[in-house]
């Protein structure tokens, strides 16, 4: 793997958390690099303009290819219940007028589970086809657009989510601006983000999946997120980190000697790991202030 630590190549590309324009090159993934800030320690990928095209990127097929299949017991609502379940429960102490808003919602299912809990759910989409399908077959309120295109009113939410979002968007802190500016007085932002301190992270590096720009530009550790979140008006409710995938991390190991470590005593770490803010999916539910 070609790492290089210069930061010539990126003159002018500035950190999207502190503005520095001082970083470390990590890796490259489909030909883009991924790099760290010296400063704050934020890990992002470096794009051309033309790299990031979401609208182009989640289309009919992408939904239907690689998003629908987890729905295989279609959107009855016991199916999206056991898929939602827990996100659903993590959210409801935060609850006041039940107004609730779901960025990135694709076709609106967890929508649909929190609107059978009492929420009264609204959504935004950059797809088109996603949010007229969430519009059709849940009969929800979903909105094609970004969080940075609607016209809102101020102060009126109780909790934002953004799950398995935030490391798409080219501009997060302005997300979670906005974000501040339409919840109600500590009203909670829910994130949920892959960990970049996890021990996949940690252990196969470049090699983990979710290192995959242009789809995900931003990666997170609790450290950064926070950060970003304070400086944003939040401060932090909540956090904890889930799950450990076993079987990727010793299939991407090389020594036979690494792999036979890892098949026997990783499953046994994870709940301690986890504790540690180490697995793979970071949840985060800052308040605002």
């Amino acid at each position: 793997m070609e790492r290089m630590f210069s930061i010539d190549r990126v003159d002018g590309v500035k950190c999207a958390m502190c503005g520095s324009n001082k970083k470390d090159d990590l890796f490259q993934k489909e030909g883009i690099w991924v790099t760290r800030c010296k400063q704050c320690h934020l890990v992002y990928a470096i794009l051309d303009h033309d790299d990031h095209d979401s609208q182009n990127r989640y289309t009919e097929d992408y939904f239907q290819e690689e998003y629908m299949p987890q729905f295989s017991g279609g959107f009855c609502l016991p199916n999206l219940q056991r898929l939602y379940y827990n996100k659903v429960n993590d959210i409801r102490e935060y609850r006041r007028e039940n107004k609730m808003l779901d960025v990135g919602c694709a076709v609106g299912s967890f929508m649909a589970v929190a609107r059978a809990d009492g929420w009264r759910p609204y959504g935004v989409e950059i797809s088109e086809y996603a949010a007229k399908l969430g519009r059709e077959e849940l009969d929800l309120d979903v909105t094609a657009g970004t969080l940075l295109d609607m016209d809102l009113p101020e102060k009126d939410f109780d909790v934002i989510t953004l799950w398995d979002v935030i490391e798409h968007l080219r501009d997060p802190r302005s997300n979670l601006e906005k974000a501040h500016e339409l919840l109600r007085q500590g009203g909670i932002v829910a994130i949920c983000t892959p960990n970049i301190a996890s021990v996949t992270a940690r252990i196969i590096r470049e090699k983990w999946w979710i290192y995959s720009p242009p789809d995900h530009i931003y990666y997170f550790t609790f450290r950064t997120l926070k950060r970003m979140l304070h400086e944003t008006g939040f401060e932090i409710a909540r956090v904890y980190s889930m799950g450990i995938d076993w079987d990727n991390i010793e299939r991407n190991i090389s020594s036979d000697f690494g792999k036979r470590l890892a098949g026997m005593i990783g499953p046994k770490t994870t709940v301690f790991a986890e504790s540690r803010l180490m697995g793979e999916a970071l949840y985060v539910y800052a308040r605002k202030t």
